[in-house]
């Protein structure tokens, strides 16, 4: 009973720390390379969607707008 008790203890341990180290990833984005392949088999979607901000993102201050194009 105590054997089983302390796996289930360690193993609780091992998956909280996993969440608490995911969370802090996800708001840094610092992790973005290590969950991004877990991301993509898991949620697809979310995956493909976070892909384009980021090449959005890239993108958007190289190119000019009409505005300073016209100014210049």
């Amino acid at each position: 009973m105590g054997l089983i008790l302390v796996l289930v203890l360690g193993f609780s341990a091992v998956l909280g720390g996993c969440v608490l180290v995911a969370k802090r990833m996800r708001t840094s984005g610092a992790g973005l390379a290590l969950v991004g392949p877990l991301e993509e088999a898991w949620n697809p979607a979310a995956h493909r969607q976070r892909m384009e901000i980021r090449i959005q993102a890239e993108i958007a201050p190289t190119t000019p707008t009409p505005d300073k194009r016209s100014a210049a």
